[in-house]
């Protein structure tokens, strides 16, 4: 990537931005993920993870960190949320602070392009209860906001799903147990043909013809995690189940 007389090497399994003002001959490289290393002459300025290389003309390049977005938590991605009465229920929002951040936006939104925003609340907490949400789609990400007014990138955004529950929606979720294999857990057990789970966010990606399935988490930390699988079958049935696994130190 090059802007002008500067060179930015962007390391593989990276991801970076640039802004350039071709009048003022001034640029931005920032490194959203992996490494780079920036060069123009002799100059050479190494960037991490959430780094920014600044170029001006007649100036040294500059480096400096840039604020970090949050990582979302709760509610995971693709979830659904199973209620018997959706604008009564309230949604747990969380996410994970980011260093130097004062505040953040929290924006739900009925639209992946968040065109129509159903809540855009600034808060100082890492987490908020949101009720008053109809039975549908939604999408959600937060900003970070440092002392200085300045705000991160977006974080990735999440989609939820408010279903309602009712006796003629109910669907099979049987979880027929758990096994351990080092640090990763296999979760077995049989729901409808046809039927989708999602196992902590993650969607099952081969279910039997029986309904019979099969899930291996990511390698778990020593300790105690909750599993949790929910289902939706074709007629918009939904199920939930929980498990609790034991990762020995």
């Amino acid at each position: 990537m090059s802007v002008e007389d500067t060179v930015a090497e962007i390391r593989p399994n990276s991801r970076a931005s640039v802004k350039s003002d071709p009048q003022s001959r001034e640029a931005e490289f920032t490194i959203a993920s992996g490494s780079a290393q920036v060069q123009r002459g002799a100059e050479r300025v190494e960037l991490g993870q959430w780094q920014r290389a600044n170029v001006r003309s007649g100036s040294p390049i500059s480096r400096s960190d840039v604020l970090a977005p949050p990582d979302l938590a709760q509610p995971l991605n693709l979830a659904p949320i199973i209620t018997q009465v959706p604008k009564a229920t309230s949604v747990h929002f969380e996410w994970h602070p980011v260093r130097d951040a004062v505040s953040y936006n929290l924006r739900i939104s009925t639209t992946a392009m968040f065109t129509k925003l159903i809540k855009d609340l600034k808060l100082a907490a890492t987490s908020a209860d949101v009720a008053g949400l109809d039975a549908g789609d939604y999408f959600w990400n937060v900003v970070a906001v440092d002392s200085k007014k300045q705000t991160s990138e977006i974080s990735e955004t999440f989609k939820f799903t408010i279903v309602v529950q009712g006796k003629s929606q109910e669907m099979v979720l049987e979880i027929g147990g758990t096994q351990l294999h080092g640090r990763v857990a296999e979760v077995f057990g049989r729901t409808e043909p046809g039927a989708a789970l999602i196992v902590n966010g993650q969607p099952v990606p081969n279910i039997g013809s029986d309904g019979s399935f099969r899930y291996f988490t990511e390698p778990l930390d020593p300790g105690e995690h909750s599993i949790v699988i929910v289902g939706q079958n074709r007629r918009g049935g939904t199920a939930k189940q929980q498990v609790t696994i034991v990762v020995p130190k």
